[in-house]
């Protein structure tokens, strides 16, 4: 907890000026809730936000955000982490991604805050200001928040950061006028996300990086990807076995897709040794993939999503990506689309007596 109340560059909560001022919000309140929300209403409704009144200088640091009383949404949420952080209270930094004009591409990332508050935890505001259309509040432990997200490609970022993404922190020291500033608003690519890990939120359901502590989600993927009936089925078969026992080893990457409850899909690489080659083989350096959605939830995309986002995130991992398929399996297209080949010659009669063949990847 220690880091989200560190004084630094950007969230120079030890300025005097900002010093000043978080002690002249807190002295007329009592508790820790009071005190945020003071902050987060002094911050959303004095600092003018950059587009909305077409302000210059663009601020990035806290301290330039109070001295000039203008930022955009990001540099906003960095005067309110000095703030509480200068009040004691931990404080970090949320994105969203959202559409430019509501309509889809192009995207832009918003910038907001997570308060840790006693009894409750970490609670999300945005103080980005309100106008027609906008009314965010400070209403623990509900949230009130800007913006909603309603589109496909829009998306949550479940993390909480305690600095700013190096994205945010580039388009706003290096941009001259509020006006290029909403020229080139920072987006977050997959390589981007992949590099902060963040949590990505899609319509209803989350697309996270695979861990070792779930094995058993894998189990279940593993049951139909392989057209089994049960998991014991697969666990008792060696063959298939592999594709999961000891989840977590090096040279394994995946993503499951989840909603609030359980897994809804998952995608996952593994590489195998020439003397136990899976079913995809094609050489010790190229991961062999399984991918599989619970069968209430196909035809929703969820199985593209999953692909194309290992495809990219693995980029950097592995020189290629192998998988089997059956001939008369109809995610053929969509392996094909990707940008999956057939390996010629790899045409076989799998366990069930049913033609299969291999298909690659290649990232060159």
């Amino acid at each position: 907890m220690q880091k989200y109340l560190k004084s630094s560059e950007i969230i120079d909560w030890q300025h005097p000026d900002i010093l000043a001022l978080a002690h002249q919000i807190a002295s007329t309140h009592q508790t820790t809730p009071e005190i945020a929300k003071a902050c987060f209403e002094w911050v959303r409704d004095e600092i003018h936000h950059s587009h909305d009144y077409q302000m210059n200088p663009v601020t990035c640091r806290a301290s330039d955000v109070l001295k000039y009383r203008t930022g955009y949404c990001f540099a906003k949420s960095h005067l309110l982490a000095a703030l509480l952080r200068a009040n004691n209270i931990p404080a970090g930094l949320c994105y969203q991604r959202l559409s430019i004009d509501d309509l889809g591409a192009p995207y832009t990332l918003h910038g907001l805050n997570a308060i840790c508050l006693p009894q409750i935890g970490w609670y999300r505001v945005d103080s980005r200001g309100n106008r027609e259309g906008v009314n965010a509040r400070f209403t623990p432990p509900q949230e009130q928040l800007a913006y909603e997200i309603r589109l496909p490609q829009e998306a949550d970022f479940g993390n909480i950061f305690s600095e700013p993404l190096p994205i945010v922190i580039e388009v706003l020291q290096t941009s001259r006028s509020w006006d290029e500033v909403l020229h080139s608003l920072p987006d977050v690519s997959l390589e981007i996300w992949q590099q902060h890990q963040l949590i990505l939120q899609i319509a209803d359901y989350n697309i996270r990086t695979l861990t070792n502590q779930d094995e058993s989600i894998l189990w279940t993927m593993l049951m139909y990807a392989a057209h089994e009936s049960s998991v014991d089925t697969v666990r008792e078969n060696p063959a298939l076995d592999r594709y999961v026992k000891d989840w977590g080893k090096s040279g394994d990457f995946g993503l499951v897709a989840i909603d609030n409850t359980h897994a809804l899909g998952a995608a996952w690489l593994r590489l195998f040794p020439s003397n136990n080659r899976g079913f995809g083989y094609v050489d010790e350096g190229i991961p062999e993939l399984a991918i599989a959605v619970l069968p209430e939830h196909r035809g929703k995309g969820i199985g593209t999503k999953l692909l194309i986002q290992t495809i990219e995130l693995a980029s950097s991992l592995y020189p290629a990506i192998s998988l089997s398929v059956r001939a008369n399996n109809p995610v053929i297209n969509l392996y094909q689309r990707a940008g999956f080949v057939k390996v010629d010659g790899s045409e076989i009669l799998n366990r069930t007596g049913i033609s299969s063949f291999n298909m690659i990847y290649r990232y060159d």
